[in-house]
């Protein structure tokens, strides 16, 4: 029978099966190493994802992901990740293959210093850049990890929290499956929220021995689009060993969205795949046993594998994980200085005046909710807000005042024109700071969630700018970005932007705002930017760098909401606009929050049917 030629950038095959897959007899429980590839002491040697103790507590699935230049995406995850409580971040293993992704694109380049302490996890990287090598990415994956128990995903695929606290029940349900059938089992088609497309078959959890029975990924369909989830599951189906079902017992779904790509994909022609694989289904052509054609190394991480404090530990009380997670945000202190402003307007229909002394609801629960942005936010006022005493009372370690006065800002000038004073307070603050330093604006009508001051850590970690907005869809009245969440570099450039986008506002404005005009006068300097592909733009007259935020008005770091009840996972700020802040104070928001629940002792009894409601 026929073989494959391999693509022209593979090497040696590293790893062996026993014999070619057959239904009957399947085709290896284990990948051996070839021993006439010296790529093979890779499998071979104690690397750092192996235990060193068989009898250690630790990770008892690993979840595994395939990455080819997405680091927006992985940095979503990994702020996710990151924020989940110890107990559920201790039974699993991220590992994440990158599949040969060119040089400035690589996933170890997403990896914060936090992720590094908070996981256990690891980056493989493929060193060359085969096209379409999914199939060998996979094998790799399975080969490489340290648990026998694996969740294959793709980075389009996203894993909410509350089905993160399920995942490692999924063990021992398989487990006496298996013990009652003596056969290996595979779970399928776990429940997803789609958002973009149809569901795609790249998810699926089954033990390294029943990947390898089924012959794992045949490599020879590498180097051409296609077919790679049909012919596993078509081998797996068809041996004798194996059974294949739904997932069960679990309630929460995936999300799935789009992946992003920050470099080109290899054409997409699936002709050449679909020939190849009713080749080896009429037994034509042979099923391919020497698999891992390519070099590999592991570029990034987490701590050794061992045993960690929490649920996982024999008699554990939950108390205990719930202090750990205390303990670590006690210690995790952010070098972001996050601010927002509170002030009064004569401005008709101005709420404020209505309530003098009161700080509003949504402002006391926007502040609650300041915990899960790991860092300090200062709140500044001016000495003319009414509501100073009340603020003053609720002042913490972690939530500060800053009041200003008239000799710094003049509330007495032009007292109608809210949206000014808004971008001339940003400005002093901003101006404060010390050059270099991390800065981010928010607004007292948001909600923090958990994850938010790790992705804003990542956004700054990955992304060199002098200012990053969110911006809209498509331009409109009011501009083309939503000025709720910016992040600054402190420095003269920020400070520039600043002060022109203030001088714009009052040249739009005069001595009257109705609202948003400032969001028009700053997006005046600056083209509109992609929402997807973490676009920057570079002034040639002024010398500052612009970024646009991964997904923009709508994505998770300003997410446009009507209530908490219908958010997608990777939401981290929920931005309460307009007549929607009465939304804020439902108990879906407090359970969202996670963190000061007694701040929401009235929650409205109202819920939501639908996302849009």
């Amino acid at each position: 029978r026929e073989q494959m030629a391999w693509p022209k950038n593979a090497t040696c095959a590293a790893g062996l099966l026993s014999r070619e897959w057959h239904e009957n007899t399947g085709a290896s429980h284990t990948l051996q190493p070839n021993p006439r590839c010296a790529n093979s002491r890779l499998l071979d040697k104690d690397h750092s994802l192996r235990r060193s103790s068989k009898g250690e507590q630790g990770p008892v699935l690993t979840l595994g992901f395939i990455y080819y230049c997405n680091g927006a995406d992985l940095a979503l995850h990994t702020s996710a990740w990151s924020a989940w409580p110890v107990r559920e971040r201790q039974r699993l293993f991220f590992l994440i293959v990158d599949d040969g992704s060119p040089p400035g694109n690589e996933a170890a380049s997403a990896v914060s210093a936090g992720m590094r302490t908070r996981l256990h996890f690891a980056i493989v990287r493929i060193e060359q850049d085969i096209a379409w090598n999914i199939g060998g990415a996979r094998n790799l994956l399975v080969a490489m990890a340290p648990t026998e128990h694996v969740l294959l995903m793709d980075m389009d695929m996203r894993v909410p929290e509350a089905l993160a606290a399920q995942l490692h029940t999924l063990v021992p349900n398989m487990t006496a499956l298996e013990h009652a059938s003596k056969k290996g089992h595979v779970f399928l088609r776990f429940p997803r929220d789609v958002r973009s497309k149809p569901a795609h078959p790249a998810v699926m959890m089954l033990r390294k021995a029943s990947y390898w029975l089924a012959g794992g990924c045949d490599e020879d369909f590498v180097g051409e689009f296609g077919v790679t989830d049909v012919h596993f599951r078509y081998r797996a189906s068809q041996t004798k060993q194996l059974r294949m079902h739904s997932v069960f017992n679990v309630m929460v779904p995936m999300e799935q969205g789009n992946a992003s790509y920050s470099c080109k994909t290899p054409p997409r022609n699936v002709t050449r795949n679909r020939l190849l694989f009713e080749a080896k289904k009429a037994k034509r052509m042979r099923w391919a046993t020497e698999l891992l054609r390519f070099r590999w190394h592991v570029a990034a991480h987490g701590p050794p594998l061992r045993a960690m404090e929490g649920d996982a530990m024999a008699g554990e009380q939950k108390s205990t994980a719930a202090k750990d997670d205390a303990e670590e945000a006690r210690q995790e202190i952010s070098d972001i200085t996050y601010f927002a402003t509170i002030f009064d307007s004569s401005a008709l229909g101005w709420s404020g005046a209505n309530s003098p002394t009161r700080v509003s609801q949504t402002s006391l629960l926007s502040l609650a909710s300041v915990p899960n942005l790991n860092g300090k936010l200062t709140v500044v006022t001016h000495t003319s807000y009414r509501g100073l005493p009340a603020l003053a009372k609720i002042i913490s370690p972690i939530v500060r005042l800053h009041v200003l006065n008239d000799d710094e800002v003049d509330f007495d000038m032009r007292p109608a024109n809210w949206v000014l004073r808004v971008e001339l307070m940003k400005h002093h603050f901003v101006r404060r700071q010390a050059p270099g330093a991390k800065v981010v604006y928010v607004e007292l009508d948001q909600l923090f969630l958990p994850g938010a001051g790790r992705l804003f850590e990542a956004t700054f970690d990955h992304h060199a700018f002098d200012a990053a907005f969110t911006f809209v869809p498509r331009c409109k009245a009011f501009g083309c970005v939503n000025t709720g969440v910016v992040l600054f570099r402190a420095g003269p450039r920020a400070t520039l932007l600043l002060d022109l986008a203030s001088k714009k506002t009052l040249s739009i404005t005069g001595n009257h705002s109705n609202g948003g005009e400032n969001q028009r006068a700053i997006g005046s300097f600056f083209p509109h930017l992609s929402l997807t592909t973490n676009a920057t733009y570079t002034s040639p007259e002024l010398n500052f760098t612009i970024h646009s935020v991964l997904g923009g008005f709508g994505g998770p770091l300003n997410f446009n909401s009507v209530g908490c009840c219908h958010l997608p996972s990777a939401v981290v700020v929920v931005h309460f606009k307009s007549m929607k802040k009465k939304w804020s104070k439902e108990e879906c928001c407090r359970d969202r929050v996670a963190v000061n629940p007694g701040a929401w002792r009235a929650t409205c009894s109202c819920t939501q049917n639908s996302s849009a409601q």
